[in-house]
């Protein structure tokens, strides 16, 4: 839209209308760019451990790859709380800031979202504020119009775990309580949010590769009702794995779809590989589980159909 309004493109727009009046000179909408002026380096956390991660995608610039520094975003939420102007310098109306930060659209964390912010209350105070991970930095700021405060954390490292237990919201939103003369909510630590989420990996891979290891040892019991056996041991041993790893991969889609990124990035995550291999262990159990049964089935089969009669004569003692 950007492009077709204006003729620019978009990093060059922002530049010139954004950037420069606000005096960001440490805010890139290029990686490229970005790095050669110190771009930290971001990590991914996987099962609690940071490893240097690169998740940049240009296609998705807009959506949250901008880089900037903490000066930089000082100035930008200056210009917000100040009717858009930094160091006499307009970028917005008073009239066009007001109305970003105007909810509209009820969401399910709770507050309104409007352009690119939630409009909530903290302590009984409103507020507004806008958050942004790529899933190897993460940021979150929280702007206080009626005391014209403004909170912001970067960290550069980021996690699924880490994400979704909210410990960087929570965190901002505890400096804002302090601010305020009041005690900070609970924020979960990223520590223990990777010792339960490793522990449950491990019990849930675990209890696969048990099971996976007791299917195949086991021996098949006789069958009693054909048809029913074929049910019971080999169609629900699959079927409600199927099931299972079905809304597993679902759940990745929705959570890729709640983020606004690809399911192939989420894939990419300690969680990610620890779901799809979880889904990958109920359908080899399952399937080992079927072949199983339908070889036990084909046994029984071949001892349960009658011996045919012997045209040789029989047998006589002389």
């Amino acid at each position: 839209v950007i492009g077709a309004v204006s003729g620019e493109s978009y990093a060059d727009y922002l530049r010139e209308h954004v950037f420069t009046p606000l005096a960001m000179k440490h805010t890139f909408a290029s990686e490229p760019e970005a790095m050669r002026n110190g771009l930290a380096t971001g990590h991914q956390v996987w099962f609690g451990v940071p490893v240097d991660a690169d998740t940049y995608r240009s296609d998705y610039i807009a959506a949250g790859w901008l880089t900037s520094s903490v000066g930089d975003m000082g100035n930008y939420l200056i210009a917000q709380l100040n009717g858009g102007i930094y160091a006499g310098r307009s970028v917005l109306s008073a009239q066009g800031i007001e109305e970003m930060h105007r909810g509209v659209s009820k969401v399910g964390t709770g507050g309104s979202y409007g352009m690119g912010w939630l409009a909530d209350s903290l302590n009984g105070v409103p507020v507004v504020s806008h958050d942004g991970d790529a899933l190897n930095m993460n940021s979150d700021m929280v702007l206080v119009p009626s005391l014209s405060w403004a909170v912001e954390l970067v960290a550069t490292s980021d996690s699924l775990p880490v994400l979704l237990s909210a410990s960087v919201t929570s965190t901002v939103k505890g400096v804002v309580s302090m601010l305020m003369g009041l005690k900070a909510p609970f924020t979960a630590s990223p520590l223990v949010t990777y010792i339960v989420f490793d522990l449950l990996v491990l019990a849930f891979l675990g209890f696969q590769v048990w099971s996976l290891v007791r299917a195949v040892g086991r021996s098949q019991r006789p069958w009693r009702s054909r048809w029913a056996s074929i049910l019971r041991r080999a169609a629900l041993p699959l079927g409600w794995r199927l099931v299972v790893a079905t809304a597993l991969i679902g759940l990745l889609w929705l959570l890729a779809a709640q983020l606004g990124a690809s399911p192939l990035l989420i894939v990419n995550t300690d969680l990610g590989v620890s779901i799809v291999t979880i889904a990958v262990l109920l359908l080899v159990n399952g399937a080992v589980r079927t072949a199983r049964a339908y070889i036990a089935a084909q046994s029984v089969t071949t001892l349960a159909e009658p011996l045919a009669p012997s045209s040789a004569a029989p047998w006589s003692r002389r």
